[in-house]
């Protein structure tokens, strides 16, 4: 689907652009009124003539091999395929001629071809392995969390269902409880991987790991199989109520750790093969957590810590890789031995003759205009322009002369030139701005959720601290309480969603929205201010404990929502101008919670709809 839908588009090459165009094709053939057969038991049953099937990923890489009797029904292949590859099966997509199989009917031209391509969902790349872990009865696997309370044996090793995608991938391993040893990292070879069959000790144990140490001793990175002993470099201790962070490039096969947002070291993986995660635990107590974050949330120094990893880099392009070369040059040129002085307090100074102080983002765009007196140090001009944007200071960084500022003395060379550039780190794209926000004081904000308990108005509108960066994006509301109207989706001008300014039914209320409806009344498409009324379609109703799917282009202008899974519809958004995503909020007990999800999770039907209004 979205191979058609962008023209001149390269031949796909990943596993979900390949799967949307192969259901398009299904879908085009439905239509014409085939007859579906209706799913038989899933028993096995010979297939006659046929011999081995091979069972092959979209690289053409042979995953595994089915000897005859062969499975009868679609989901008993992917029970089977299941069993083998240790994936759940509702993880498992059968191709076979161009076409995703969704009926039984057709099991019976691709056994005929002796091959069929499975496609795996990027999901099961960070759900642990439970199906093929010969010590899987000692485990408690929930969700992301593995504990072991029934462990009978020294230790257990547990990988991931499947192996990471191409790309880039950050992920943190949580020590809620850590009794005695810890490993945590990529590892080859899934087998390797499973219950006892190898121990972290044993240079049999191939792949790149941050070993936490025992108990509170150090830890340090291991690589048995492709890294020297020297490379195996000493690590921060970890223990219970750590965080492993470890960002992964599985295009140029580098690794990165850190310990608590510390920087610990990184690694270069052997050339080719899988990579799944691992983690250990050998005592009963042991309790560790895989967070599959956003790789735009990688922290800064890891990220450099990543790149410096990978040779032969690209010139930057974008205001995050640009933000960190220039972070690399700015540590080059402080091993020079240059003098840092030491922070000066926050107050106010005049800065001599230097005038009217601009603000810019990455694009060049004016942010904002600060007068003299200006910031003293780099501390108060990020408070500065916290105030004027409303995003918290922590995600502010300033660049002049194509260096990041990092020390308060390269401030008035910067104040000289009257401009100073601003990367705003994307998380403030996902968070609330009780800053500006003239009712925030009616608010209460805890991470991604909001509610007004204190509300004393009609209602109040909450928008994000920045706009969305560049690209697709894909986020959810959850209705946690919703006792009377809610409006969620995007609006421009960020100070027409602050407070009680303007309302959702007003036509200054420029942007796309859901408009949930009242109680349990309908909702519908609102988009005010370029929106015809007969482009307002009606939308499902929705109540507390329903969910919100939204997907943004920000290049191509178009947003698409769903309400539960089922979609609702698309709206071309205005040509230009940046979009703050938005939630209203109108009785005490309203509770709304964002979700910031991958752009690879967007349904498929979700994802479709998006495109088809691309175009």
């Amino acid at each position: 689907a979205l191979n058609k839908q962008i023209n001149d588009m390269e031949a796909a090459a990943s596993a979900l652009i390949a799967m949307e165009a192969d259901c398009q094709d299904l879908r085009a053939n439905e239509g014409t009124g085939t007859k579906r057969a209706a799913p038989s038991s899933d028993c096995m049953t010979d297939a006659g003539d046929l011999t081995t099937l091979t069972i092959q990923g979209m690289s053409g890489r042979t995953l595994a091999e089915i000897e005859p009797p062969l499975p009868s029904t679609l989901n008993g292949l992917k029970g089977a395929v299941s069993s083998l590859l240790g994936i759940e099966a509702e993880f498992v997509k059968v191709i076979h001629g161009g076409l995703l199989l969704t009926e039984d009917e057709g099991l019976l031209d691709a056994y005929s071809s002796q091959i069929v391509t499975v496609v795996l969902d990027s999901s099961a790349a960070f759900l642990w392995d439970t199906i093929r872990n010969p010590d899987a009865h000692q485990l408690t696997v929930e969700g992301s969390h593995v504990r072991c309370p029934e462990l009978e044996v020294d230790y257990i090793n547990v990988v991931t269902q499947a192996p990471l995608p191409a790309g880039r991938h950050f992920v943190e391993f949580v020590m809620h409880y850590k009794g005695d040893e810890q490993w945590c990292g990529v590892v080859q070879d899934k087998a390797l991987g499973w219950g006892m069959k190898v121990s972290g000790h044993s240079r049999k144990f191939e792949g790149c790991f941050y070993y936490c140490g025992r108990r509170s001793q150090p830890g340090r990175l291991t690589g048995h199989g492709h890294l020297d002993p020297s490379e195996m470099i000493p690590f921060a201790s970890v223990g219970s109520g750590d965080i492993i962070g470890m960002a992964v490039d599985c295009d140029h096969r580098a690794i990165a750790f850190s310990c608590n947002g510390q920087v610990q070291g990184t690694c270069t993986l052997p050339p080719q093969g899988p990579l799944y995660l691992l983690t250990h635990v050998d005592t009963p107590g042991d309790h560790v957590e895989l967070r599959r974050q956003d790789v735009e949330d990688v922290p800064l120094e890891l990220m450099q810590a990543l790149n410096k990893q990978i040779n032969d880099m690209e010139a930057a392009a974008s205001a995050l890789i640009a933000m960190e070369a220039d972070c690399q040059d700015l540590r080059a040129n402080e091993g020079t031995g240059t003098k840092r002085a030491a922070p000066s307090s926050d107050c106010m100074t005049d800065a001599g003759d230097l005038t009217t102080l601009t603000i810019q983002g990455m694009s060049g765009r004016t942010l904002a205009e600060i007068e003299p007196p200006l910031p003293s140090t780099l501390n108060g001009l990020k408070g500065a322009v916290s105030s004027l944007l409303g995003i918290e200071a922590e995600f502010v960084k300033v660049i002049h002369g194509g260096l990041l500022l990092t020390e308060d003395e390269g401030l008035l060379d910067a104040y000289s030139s009257q401009i100073v550039t601003v990367v705003l780190d994307s998380s403030a794209a996902f968070l609330w701005d009780t800053i500006r926000n003239p009712d925030a004081h009616q608010l209460t904000v805890e991470g991604s959720h909001v509610r007004c308990p204190e509300l004393e108005v009609d209602y109040i509108n909450v928008v994000t601290q920045a706009p969305l960066p560049a690209g697709r994006h894909f986020v959810e509301f959850v209705m946690h309480y919703k006792g009377d109207e809610q409006w969620c989706g995007v609006v421009q001008d960020k100070a027409l969603g602050w407070g009680m300014k303007v309302s959702g039914h007003s036509r200054k209320f420029e942007g796309c929205f859901y408009y949930c409806g009242r109680r349990s009344q309908p909702g519908r498409l609102t988009g005010h201010g370029h929106l015809d009324p007969s482009e307002m379609i009606p939308f499902a109703s929705v109540g507390s404990g329903d969910i919100i799917g939204m997907a943004v282009d920000c290049d191509h202008r178009a947003i698409a929502f769903s309400c539960n899974g089922q979609v609702q519809g698309t709206c071309t958004l205005p040509p230009q101008g940046p979009l703050y995503l938005l939630t209203h909020v109108d009785t005490p007990g309203d509770h709304v919670e964002l979700r910031r999800q991958d752009v690879e999770d967007v349904p498929l039907e979700l994802m479709q709809a998006l495109n088809k209004q691309i175009n």
